[in-house]
């Protein structure tokens, strides 16, 4: 199962990803969107971990980039969180049951550096700012390039 965990920059430098909230798609995120291709519902999964990792950065004082792991788990390794989606909840929020091997992940997604600035307002309630990263893609990255870019952030 494809899983998108949201993080910060320092969670490249450890040794496992210890999130406890990831997004999938779904039951419910493909309940949510019947009509859409499996393309857009992996998309909308992707997006959840997006506007967490923003959050993240915040919190713990983080490099304000949003980060985001995309990783390959076993269903066994994920569960329903307790709250339903219709309770305000997005529909593709998992919990891992365990951290996630590096070995697991298939790529990282990271802001560039022009997204700081908007990236630290959006987190500190500017809301001009949350809506000018929604127009900002994140880069990928391979797994194999995790050193490099441990040292250029």
């Amino acid at each position: 199962m494809r899983v998108y965990v949201p993080g910060t920059a320092a969670d490249l430098r450890r040794g496992t990803l210890a999130s406890s909230d990831a997004y999938a798609v779904t039951p419910a995120l493909e309940a949510a969107l019947p009509e859409d291709v499996a393309e857009t519902r992996e998309y909308v999964a992707y997006l959840g971990a997006v506007d967490d990792s923003a959050q993240l950065a915040a919190a713990v004082g983080a490099v304000p980039r949003r980060v985001v792991f995309a990783a390959e788990v076993a269903t066994s390794a994920v569960r329903q969180p307790e709250s339903e989606p219709d309770a305000g909840g997005h529909p593709g929020l998992v919990r891992l049951r365990g951290p996630v091997a590096w070995r697991d992940v298939v790529a990282i997604h990271v802001d560039e550096t022009a997204a700081e600035p908007d990236v630290t307002a959006a987190a500190n309630g500017d809301s001009k700012a949350a809506r000018a990263l929604e127009d900002r893609d994140l880069m990928w990255y391979d797994p194999s390039e995790r050193d490099a870019l441990i040292h250029s952030l």
